[in-house]
């Protein structure tokens, strides 16, 4: 849509557009809302408008769109597709007949008396009405799914089933492969029973059945489903039930349905199998959900919750609208604990492209966020919403009774989220003002790149609850304050009571004319203010395009932390994971090729990016490509590396010795000193293993916090060498808070033996920590020493530290490493095991690990184990006496190291003893096609990233397969024997991104 604004900015150029004011309403809600539909109306997708009559259901900026998209589903299914019978529906007809479309059924009963087949098909009549509840028999299969559609039905004269009061419109239970759609329904008994009983528009459920594959809802009108005040009551609603045989739902797709008056939750993916200890200390069996899809849904007028998914790994949830939920219907229920879109004991579920509006939040509720990251959930991701005039704020973290770990909300915009209106005053109850965030628990979680326009008043920008924030960071986001807005911040590096918090501000800019205080703490510096900073010229999403000097690459590396690759911005640009992305949901300026380690080939002209001393490069040091680097004796090259936020890296390097010389040394020196050295694979005799090009592969992994800023990279040769091909890459670590920076709410608790409530991560106090660190400004003492808290009140204990919840694929291949220091005279233990379960307990003593390793070094020294499971849960410990930090937990090196250039192999030689060894490099010739790293990064296309994303982990899975399939075995000679890999070369990988504004996809694409 309105793209001319902006499209020139591509090239790199930092515009300042003219800045015009905010609208100047006061802080009456209505005034905030209008304004904020009056903005969004500009950027409208279609002329759909939600029950406010105002604001659009989906708005577009460029071809990206933000809601639920109009449906494309037909009203009445197509005969000539039902590969089966089909039985017709007509509770209008004046006799019951045969099922056939000249003599349908008339009744419910009667449709639930046929046993239905594979491809089937049960068609209700458009334009009639049905009373009581569809219990469909029979399942389909996977290529004959069976059918529940209407005939001869329009948008207007629906196929409609009334429960009248029942638990269920329709219900399906234990059967599987159904696709339900283009049917009304509808749930009230127009009594006392409303509000007061379990009901439910549509119901899915599992009990006790085993895997269930294949269920799609769509284009469902659901609406004044009028359940009680448990979540249970659900528009619609898939839910397994049972403990007995692990049960779960595979394959569900739920898009285009429209619930509209319900109570007391919208849409629900809900199971029993969710216990895991990490949530809550319940009993209980945990299995996970397959994959759920759930997209393009408008919900309006909701009771309580707006769309929740539990236990469900993966599920997408994109592109859907929820407006006026959490509102307990004018009263007539009192509930709480409700937010707009969010997930319970989830791993790497996907939030994107969502709109929420209007979310409400009463005295009864400390909730009403648009977005929640709820306990016992890892690796959330939210990106690309759009949320405003909410209650509750834009996001909640919510690892009240469990840990919420990892979630990464990115890129996302926010207008006016955190008032409140008059009929609902502040939540006395919390004695909390008006928030935009609330922090009620997190762990290593990232909150970054978001653009926020504050509502006109008094506004916690990060408010706290009991279980805080811990070790997680703010950066990169851009914050407006409007006339009347007064900002307080009640989060940074505080405690509150007997909680410990770390929640820490990088990067940011606070613009606007705010009243009060921005947020400040450990490195307030890297913040900026710039009040006269405020929403661009033009109309619509366009207003929140700004361009500003303020802006323009002023935000620190972070999107790349857990080895992601292929994050977006607001419109779907690239963005730059190693320079200095731009602050705010907008990527305006233009970026170098995203390289860590700059010229790690040595293949630069200039080669300033190297300090050298007496070391040279040339051809006659190469490995691949046109050049590498030779050392004379004692030479030596460094380089400093600007580091991400919280990322840990795998650097791999090649080297090649001098004669029998030593082979030359690869380090990383962190701000702290402590130094890594790389390491090559060994053989049975302990000597380096040799590649079959007659290079040495060398490998170290090492983690930053977040206050990165830089490692000292360093080649030395002490009998000179030659060096090449090095490569620093963020890689996907296992271990939650491997830095120690989260006193409490954190993974690292002592045993339920000493905690007494076995499973709840967040019931023990803070835990003692040493300023002592590697990275951050933490480290963990072993033993540590923590509070608990008994029957006659608070004693002190102490334990290993060690983490119960790390999850590994079962007989793959990991490298567990910590930094040790030990105290004088003593040693410290770095160990895994095989997770016990909730029933063996966690004795102190008799530890049997399956693997060790000890330091008993005064000073940190980087220890390793190898790790191999037999299953998914393991546990690791820190024992003895003495200091650790920077755990990590990484898949195991494969042992070679990738080529930068071409990929031909070079037995490296000496310069001519003619030619005098310079001490500054000099200039080879770039080989064609190389990039240097100067070029910008082209214009994107837009869409949603996942073709090229699909395309990127093709080529790198047969790049991986290309290279394990080159193992082979070679004898380099008496001094060396050993396994020579051969690498594959890497492959270009093209970014081709698929427009994905008015078209569905098969199949939901993840990108992480």
């Amino acid at each position: 849509m309105k793209c001319s604004k902006w499209l020139s900015a591509v090239a790199g150029v930092a515009v300042t557009l003219t800045m015009l004011p905010i609208w100047t309403s006061t802080a009456v809600a209505d005034d905030i809302s209008d304004a904020s539909a009056q903005l969004l109306r500009q950027s409208a997708l279609d002329a759909r408008l939600g029950d406010d009559g105002k604001t659009p259901i989906a708005v577009a900026d460029g071809d990206q769109v933000y809601g639920a998209r109009a449906s494309q589903v037909p009203y009445s299914a197509d005969l000539q597709q039902i590969a089966g019978k089909s039985y017709f529906v007509d509770c209008s007809a004046a006799a019951n007949g045969d099922g056939s479309q000249k003599s349908p059924f008339n009744s419910l009963d009667a449709a639930n008396a046929v046993k239905l087949n594979a491809g089937d098909a049960m068609l209700f009549k458009g334009g009639a009405a049905c009373t009581g509840t569809f219990t469909p028999q029979g399942s389909g299969t996977e290529a004959a799914p069976i059918t529940i559609d209407a005939y001869d039905a329009t948008a207007d004269k629906r196929a409609r089933i009334d429960a009248d009061g029942a638990a269920d419109a329709v219900h399906l239970y234990n059967v599987q492969h159904y696709v339900v759609r283009n049917l009304e329904l509808t749930n009230t008994s127009g009594d006392a029973k409303d509000y007061a009983s379990l009901r439910h528009g549509l119901r899915i459920e599992l009990e006790d059945y085993g895997d269930g594959s294949g269920y799609e809802v769509a284009n469902l009108y659901v609406h004044d489903v009028l359940g009680d005040n448990q979540k249970s009551s659900t528009g619609i609603r898939l839910e397994v039930n049972g403990d007995k045989t692990p049960t779960k739902f595979d394959g569900v797709n739920v898009h285009d349905n429209i619930v509209r008056h319900v109570n007391r939750t919208g849409l629900a993916v809900t199971t029993s199998w969710y216990h895991r200890e990490e949530e809550s200390s319940w009993p209980g069996g945990f299995y996970p959900m397959g994959s759920v899809w759930v997209h393009d849904n408008f919900l309006t007028d909701i009771g309580g919750d707006g769309i929740v998914v539990w236990n469900s790994p993966d599920a997408v949830i994109e592109y859907n609208t929820l407006e006026n939920a959490a509102n307990e219907h004018g009263g007539k229920t009192d509930n709480s604990h409700n937010a707009g879109i969010w997930s319970w004991v989830s791993d790497r579920t996907v939030f994107r492209n969502n709109h929420v509006f209007a979310m409400h939040r009463s005295s009864h509720n400390n909730d009403g966020a648009a977005f929640d990251a709820d306990s016992g959930g890892s690796g959330l991701i939210f990106e690309h919403n759009l949320s405003h005039d909410n209650m509750g704020g834009f996001f909640m973290y919510c690892g009240c009774w469990g840990l919420s770990t990892r979630t990464l909300v990115r890129y996302n915009i926010s207008l006016n989220d955190g008032r409140y209106v008059d009929m609902e005053p502040k939540c006395e109850a919390s004695g909390e003002t008006a928030r935009t965030i609330f922090t009620a628990g997190t762990t290593d979680s990232h909150f970054y790149n978001n653009t926020i326009l504050l509502p006109p008043t008094e506004i916690d920008v990060a408010g706290f609850g009991h279980y805080m924030a811990n070790n997680s960071v703010m950066a990169n986001n851009l914050y407006i304050a409007q006339q009347g807005t007064v900002v307080t911040d009640t989060t940074t590096n505080e405690q509150k009571g007997s909680w410990a918090n770390t929640l820490n501000w990088r990067n940011n800019v606070f613009a606007g004319p705010a009243a009060g205080a921005w947020p400040s703490g450990a490195h307030t510096a890297d913040n900026q203010v710039v009040p006269g900073l405020t929403l661009a010229a033009g109309e619509g999403l366009a207003r929140l395009h700004i361009q500003h000097d303020a802006l323009t690459a002023a935000g620190y590396p972070i999107a790349d932390a857990n080895g992601e690759q292929g994050v977006t911005d607001f419109l779907g640009k690239p963005t730059p994971t190693v320079t200095n992305p731009d602050i705010g949901a907008f990527q305006y300026s233009a970026f170098p090729a995203q390289t860590t380690v700059a010229d790690g080939g040595f293949e630069a002209a200039d080669a300033t990016a190297w300090k050298l001393d007496h070391a040279q490069i040339n051809a006659e040091g190469r490995r691949s490509g046109a050049s590498g680097l030779y050392l004379d004796k004692g030479g030596s090259a460094t380089q400093t590396v600007k580091a991400a936020i919280d990322r840990t890296y795998r650097l791999t390097a090649a080297v090649h010795a001098d004669g029998n010389g030593e082979l030359p040394s690869i380090s990383v020196t962190l701000p702290s000193k402590a130094v890594a050295h790389a390491e090559p694979m060994t053989d049975k005799d302990g000597k380096p293993i040799v590649s079959a090009d007659g290079w040495t592969p060398v490998s170290v992994v090492f983690r930053t916090s977040y206050d990165a800023s830089t490692f000292d990279l360093a080649v030395d040769a002490k009998d000179g060498g030659w060096a090449d091909d090095i490569v620093a890459e963020g890689v996907y670590d296992h271990i939650i808070d491997g830095s120690f920076e989260a006193p409490a709410n954190t993974v690292w608790q002592p045993p339920v033996d000493i905690i007494g409530t076995p499973g709840n991560a967040g019931e023990s106090g803070p835990l003692e920590r040493s300023t002592d660190a590697v990275t951050g400004a933490l480290a963990t003492p072993v033993p540590v020493t923590g509070k608990r808290q008994t029957a006659t009140g608070t004693e002190t204990f102490t334990a290993d530290a060690f983490n119960r919840f790390v999850y590994v694929t079962p007989g793959q291949n990991y490298e567990l490493g910590v930094w040790a220091k030990a105290d004088a005279g003593k040693e410290v233990t770095l160990a895994w095991r095989l997770y016990p379960g909730f029933s063996q307990g966690y004795p102190l003593t008799n530890i049997t690990p399956l693997g060790a390793a000890s330091t008993k070094s005064t000073e940190y020294t980087r220890v390793t184990v190898p790790v191999n499971s037999t299953q998914n849960q393991i546990e690791v410990r820190c024992s003895g006496n003495g200091l650790c930090d920077d755990m990590t937990l990484v898949s195991a090196w494969n042992g070679t190291a990738p080529a930068i250039g071409d990929a031909s192999p070079n037995q490296p030689s000496k310069p001519k003893p003619t030619e005098p060894k310079p001490t500054a490099p000099t200039a080879p010739t770039e080989p064609a096609g190389k990039d240097d790293g100067a070029n910008p990064v082209v214009k994107p296309t837009t869409g949603d990233g996942s073709a090229a994303k699909d395309e990127r982990d093709g080529a790198a899975a047969q790049a991986d397969k290309e290279e394990q399939s080159a193992i082979d075995l070679a004898h380099t000679g008496a001094t060396i024997f050993g396994v020579c890999l051969l690498a594959g070369a890497l492959m270009l990988i093209g970014v081709v991104v698929a427009s994905y504004a008015h078209r569905r996809k098969a199949e939901p694409k993840h990108n992480h």
